[in-house]
C-alpha cells in the first residue's frame, strides 16, 4: 500500500487534508509526487453554505443510493474532528439490517464485512464526486483558488492543529471584512 501511495500521481479523498494525510505522514511515507485532491475543500469553494459531509456531498453530485445506514451522519456537527454520531454502526450485520442493494448492509456476516463495505462505498464516492465538483468548480473560475489558497491553507490550518495551535477565530471577521474592502475596490 505505501508503495502504491508513493508512486501515485493523484491521490483524491474527501476530507483527505485533514483527515487521511496526517496519519500518512506519520508513518513516513512520501507523498510528495502525489497532487492531492480533497473533495470537501472543493465543495467548500463552490457550496460554502452547504453541508460538507461527503454523504451530502455525493447526494448533490451523484445519483448514488445513501450508504451510511440508520440516522444522519453528523460529521459537520461534531466539530469537523471526523467523529461520527448518528445510528450507522448499529444497523451493519443486524437482522434487520436495511439490504445492500437500498445503501444498507443487510446479508453482511460480520461487522468487519460491513465496515470494508462502508468504507468501499466512501472511497468509490469520493472518487465520483471529484469529477463533477472539478466540473463546477472550474465553471465558477475558482481551480486557482483551491490549488494556490485552500489547499495550502488547509495543510497548513491542519499542521498548526496536530502542533496544538489554534487559529483566533474572533480575528476572522476583521480578515472577512479586509476582503471585502479589497474586492469593493477591485471591482
Amino acid at each position: 500500500l505505501q508503495r502504491i501511495f508513493e508512486n501515485a500521481e493523484v491521490l483524491i479523498g474527501h476530507n483527505i487534508v485533514g483527515a487521511d494525510l496526517p496519519y500518512v505522514y506519520k508513518w513516513g511515507w512520501d507523498l510528495s509526487k502525489a497532487r492531492i485532491e480533497d473533495t470537501m475543500l472543493k465543495q467548500h469553494l463552490i457550496q460554502p453554505d452547504m453541508r460538507h459531509g461527503l454523504n451530502f456531498v455525493a447526494s448533490v453530485f451523484t445519483n448514488r443510493v445513501f450508504w451510511k445506514g440508520q440516522g444522519e451522519e453528523e460529521e459537520d456537527e461534531a466539530g469537523g474532528k471526523g467523529q461520527l454520531s448518528g445510528y450507522q454502526w448499529k444497523t451493519w450485520d443486524k437482522a434487520g439490517a436495511i439490504p445492500r442493494e437500498l445503501g444498507g448492509y443487510g446479508g453482511c456476516t460480520s461487522g468487519i464485512e460491513a465496515y470494508r463495505l462502508y468504507n468501499a462505498r466512501d472511497t468509490s464516492a469520493e472518487f465520483e464526486v471529484n469529477l463533477p465538483i472539478d466540473t463546477t468548480l472550474d465553471k465558477a473560475g475558482m481551480r486557482e483558488v483551491y490549488e494556490c489558497v485552500s489547499l495550502p491553507l488547509g495543510v497548513i490550518c491542519q499542521r498548526l492543529g496536530e502542533k496544538g495551535l489554534k487559529i483566533d477565530k474572533t480575528k476572522l471577521v476583521d480578515v472577512q471584512a479586509s476582503l471585502d474592502r479589497t474586492i469593493e475596490e477591485l471591482d
